[in-house]
């Protein structure tokens, strides 16, 4: 999956949803319990993905949501589940799998499984803000 959406969106530069050990992180810049996304202060033009743990989607969604609000030059990619009770406002689905579909990996390469429901891949663009000259 990891390779997939870099194809689709590029390089990331934070993953905002790993383990405090790391472990479980693809890239040395990235978020846990005791670093929290909300904390994180993303610089201009920064790609930040996300993977929360399902059952805190719309948590993250919305601190994203807030983060991008706050920083239009950041794009984020979230990847949460397909379920209807999430609020989605904002966001552009760009891709969904299937129930069945096996997308994840553990970090030795393992394949975690079907999935048990579909899942999105959600995008929030980078604004591209072109800056007018001052012509005084």
């Amino acid at each position: 999956m990891w390779k997939l959406v870099e194809h689709w969106f590029g390089q990331h530069t934070h993953e905002a949803c790993g383990r405090d050990d790391g472990a479980n992180c693809r890239l040395t810049s990235h978020g846990s319990p005791s670093r929290p996304f909300e904390s994180y202060q993303p610089g201009e033009e920064e790609n930040i993905f996300l993977n929360p743990v399902f059952s805190r989607a719309q948590h993250f969604l919305d601190a994203a949501h807030a983060k991008h609000a706050a920083n239009p030059t950041i794009a984020i990619t979230a990847v949460v589940p397909a379920w209807d009770d999430l609020t989605l406002d904002g966001w552009t689905i760009a891709h969904t799998w299937p129930t069945g579909t096996e997308v994840f990996q553990h970090p030795n390469g393992d394949t975690a499984g079907p999935l048990h429901w579909p899942v999105h891949v959600l995008r929030l663009e980078a604004a591209h803000i072109d800056t007018v000259p001052d012509t005084h």
